[in-house]
């Protein structure tokens, strides 16, 4: 056994997985960030003095931590203990910890197959019991939410600013589509077939050969049909507009960092503000939009393989997933998207 600092390690285990392309370029700050959680409060230490009691310490931090710390006035250039010592009301969220607890077992892990360490994971098994339900962690918008979010000038001036604020958040919530599968679509992701017009999801290489497009799973590449709401709206006219430009990108306006590696996130952060200053109450945000989608059909028991198609999850029954061939644009628009009406006020789409 090699024994090596824990910060050589996490450091060694970062450029390994970056080079052997086991993480992709979308996921690397957020890797670092959850790792750092480690860093910070285990230290500079032998890796294979670490033990269980150490890592259940720990955890028990992390449970003592805010969210955001490293972007928080308050908190910079503090350490770990001192901004535990401030007492936050907001702790980091027990999703948020598990997360953090898996990827340091999976660093552990790694260690132990490199031969830094023995067989022994420190951290294996030690995430917390969630006790709520699948079902509090998504929290889809009302009515009113809705009226009060499509019906604000916040939300309507936003398309003078960059088109993408306006029309993403219309596009989920009248097709269910995740944030970055909006924001990604290139101008060939756009078409009409069978009669109607669709957006097709997929992680085909732009026309200069990049692959930047991401998926959440192999389910959510599919095609969704396109509502009518969205082209009563001028979608399309918005549509042709960016073809006629040359542009690649549907929402051209929109770009990755190296902090900020998804297309979406602008559009996140700008969607968040709208419903700060539309006073909507709650846990909510851009992907409640996709929550509200599903809850439409869940509350009128329509959610068959049909839906899940459009929706992008795993058709569970055996036959129709192994046996079946897809369904067609057509058929997902006629029993899903055609069906979907929000009865908002006038004006409010």
């Amino acid at each position: 056994l090699i024994s090596i600092c824990f910060p050589s390690a996490l450091a060694y285990y970062i450029t390994t997985k970056v080079s052997d392309g086991a993480w992709k370029e979308h996921v690397i700050q957020e890797h670092k960030g959850r790792l750092s959680f480690a860093l910070d409060i285990l230290g500079d230490r032998y890796i294979d003095s670490i033990n269980r009691k150490d890592i259940r310490e720990f955890r028990d931090k992390l449970c003592k931590l805010p969210p955001h710390r490293f972007n928080r006035k308050e908190y910079k250039g503090k350490s770990v203990d001192e901004v535990i010592a401030m007492n936050s009301h907001k702790r980091l969220s027990v999703t948020r910890i598990n997360i953090i607890i898996e990827a340091v077992s999976s660093l552990f892990e790694w260690c132990i197959d490199e031969g830094i360490l023995s067989s022994h994971n420190p951290a294996k098994g030690l995430q917390i019991k969630d006790e709520r339900s699948v079902i509090e962690f998504r929290e889809p918008f009302s009515v009113d939410d809705l009226n009060k979010i499509f019906l604000s000038d916040a939300f309507k001036d936003k398309s003078r600013v960059n088109e993408a604020y306006y029309w993403c958040p219309l596009i989920s919530i009248y097709s269910g589509m995740r944030l970055e599968e909006i924001s990604q679509l290139s101008v060939d992701d756009v078409y009409f077939v069978d009669g109607i017009w669709v957006f097709d999801v997929n992680t085909n290489p732009s026309r200069d050969g990049r692959n930047d497009k991401q998926v959440k799973n192999k389910n959510a590449v599919r095609i969704v049909p396109m509502h009518n709401k969205l082209i009563e709206l001028g979608f399309i006219e918005y549509f042709d507009s960016v073809k006629r430009k040359g542009e690649e990108r549907v929402f051209f306006k929109l770009n990755k960092t190296e902090r900020a590696p998804r297309y979406g996130k602008q559009v996140g952060k700008n969607f968040r503000e709208i419903i700060k200053k539309c006073g909507v109450q709650g846990k909510k945000s851009f992907h409640s939009l996709r929550h509200t989608f599903s809850d439409f059909y869940k509350k009128r028991h329509l959610q068959n393989d049909v839906f899940r198609q459009v929706f992008g999850h795993d058709i569970p029954e055996l036959a129709a997933k192994q046996y079946g061939s897809r369904f067609s644009p057509k058929q997902c628009f006629d029993e899903v998207i055609n069906k979907l009406e929000y009865k908002l006020e006038r004006g409010a789409y």
